[in-house]
This record gives C-alpha cells, structure tokens and sequence, in this order.
C-alpha cells in the first residue's frame, strides 16, 4: 500500500507523506481484519447461524462507523466534528471486540452521535 501512495503521489504531483497518511486512514481497516477474524471466527462462518449472523452485522456496522469517524461524514448526519468522529472511531472498536456488553457501547456511541448531531443542527437553524 505504501509504494502505491507513494507512485499515485508522484503521477499526481503532490505532497507523498500526506498521500501515504490519506491512505493509511482509508486501508485501516484492512490493518485491522485479519485479527477480527482469529479472535472471532464467526466472522469467517464458523458457528451457529444466529452467532455468525450477529457478529457479522456488528463488524459491517463497526466498518462503517470506522469510515465514517475518519473520513468525517456521517450518513444522515452529514459532516461531522472532531467530537463525534472520535466517539466513532470509538464506538468501532467496541463493536469490533467480541462480547454483547462492547456491542452495546458501540451502538450507543452511534445513537449519542446521531442524537447530538441532529439536536446541534436544530439549535444552530433555530
């Protein structure tokens, strides 16, 4: 990944450090899959039917709130400050570790930002 950040800076005549940390944030998640799928092995459909289907629903919403905590844009929400970005990225790792409990923090994280978003919003039309 570093040498293609590295070649796509030079064809596009920018700075390579700053193209090669934009591609760190957005291949993230490739860092991170190969250890979800050895401490959870559901993720690769070993399990019962209702385990894999629970654990792989936490880790596309965990994928996404990841993306969306570093990109800064959040479906339904918009853009997004740097407040709720970390509480995304924090909110990704609760749903990225195993265990019900780490679910439930995620999807709260999720929750708190959708509801402080969308009342920041109101206050600032009103």
């Amino acid at each position: 990944m570093a040498l293609a950040a590295i070649a796509a800076a030079s064809i596009a005549k920018s700075d390579p450090w700053r193209t090669g940390i934009w591609a760190m944030r957005l291949g993230l998640i490739n860092f991170v899959l190969p250890f979800l799928f050895v401490l959870n092995p559901t993720l690769i459909l070993i399990g019962t039917p209702l385990h894999i289907v629970h654990d792989v629903t936490t880790a596309c919403f965990a994928v996404w709130l990841l993306a969306a905590g570093l990109e800064g844009w959040l479906y339904g929400a918009g853009a997004i400050g740097w407040l709720s970005r970390t509480l995304l990225v924090v909110g990704a790792f609760g749903l990225l570790a195993p265990g019900l409990y780490t679910d439930l923090v995620g999807l709260g994280m999720l929750a708190i930002v959708y509801i402080g978003n969308r009342f920041w919003r109101r206050r600032l039309a009103a």
